[in-house]
């Protein structure tokens, strides 16, 4: 895909981001703790949008939405998610923290090694619960 393409399929993901943040706090569901969505605009997903720190769900516009890049495995990047789960497991009394994004995946056997709480690979997760429901619907008939 040429970047012009790219750009441009950029640019309707963050439309359609930004609305499903409006329509989230439209119908109330925008009130947790480090709430975010995110997608992936690369097949490795290491670049992706993500709403910015500290917005209410209800104002962001497609153009408040930046590509950012994990590094994965960088060391400072562990490090500063390092930081932020141990905060969450001892300030805020989170029990475990689940890596909700396809480039946390990778930096999960790291993230391992450091954190002070259970962390739960979200596309595991979700690939798990999806498999269950197709064998409920199997075995449903």
């Amino acid at each position: 895909m040429n970047d012009r393409a790219t750009g441009l399929a950029i640019d309707a993901l963050r439309q359609d981001l930004a609305a499903a943040f409006r329509l989230t706090a439209r119908f109330g569901w925008h009130e947790s703790v480090g709430n975010h969505f995110s997608v992936a605009v690369s097949d490795d997903g290491r670049k992706f949008l993500m709403n910015p720190k500290w917005r209410h769900f209800a104002s962001i516009r497609a153009s408040d939405l930046p590509v950012l890049t994990i590094e994965a495995g960088a060391p400072a990047t562990v490090a500063r998610l390092a930081q932020e789960i141990d905060t969450a497991g001892r300030d805020d009394g989170a029990g475990c923290v689940i890596l909700g994004c396809a480039g946390m995946s990778a930096l999960k056997p790291a993230l391992d090694r450091q954190a002070t709480v259970p962390l739960i690979d979200g596309v595991a997760a979700s690939a798990c619960l999806a498999r269950a429901a197709v064998d409920c619907l199997v075995a449903a008939g």
